[in-house]
């Protein structure tokens, strides 16, 4: 191996290095906190995170839907007969890894007794690998 060579590999290794390092430093910067490690804060129910929403006076916070009936949320919309239609991601925003099955999909909540949680879960694709940019 020529001097030449392995002074451009170094310089090349040491350009990885720090461009790695520097966008992670970058997004600390940037957000305030490193997402890479856990926040130590408790699990909560979802009952007590709704409870702790601060919304004004004339606002109100209703828990329609919550694991197990859904879950890895990443998207959603509301159709004409108030149905909920929910995108769940398990490998976003990456794409499913090469010798596994995707395991995305798209579910339907309801409230079918109208008490304004979700009672109904409907798949209706799954096995979907959503495209991802």
């Amino acid at each position: 191996m020529s001097q030449l060579f392995r002074e451009l590999w170094l310089a090349g290794v040491c350009l990885m290095v720090l461009s790695g390092s520097s966008a992670d430093v970058l997004a600390q910067r940037e957000y305030g906190f490193d997402n890479r490690k856990g926040s130590g804060q408790p699990y909560l129910p979802p009952q007590e995170t709704v409870a702790r929403f601060q919304v004004p006076a004339e606002f109100e916070v209703k828990l329609f839907a919550a694991e197990p009936l859904v879950t890895n949320p990443i998207a959603f919309t509301i159709d004409e007969k108030g149905r909920i239609w929910v995108i769940e991601c398990f490998e976003y925003p990456k794409r499913t890894p090469k010798g596994r099955a995707p395991r995305d999909r798209i579910v339907i909540l309801e409230d079918t007794d109208g008490d304004g949680v979700a009672d109904k879960r409907t798949v209706f694709a799954e096995g979907k690998d959503f495209p991802v940019p």
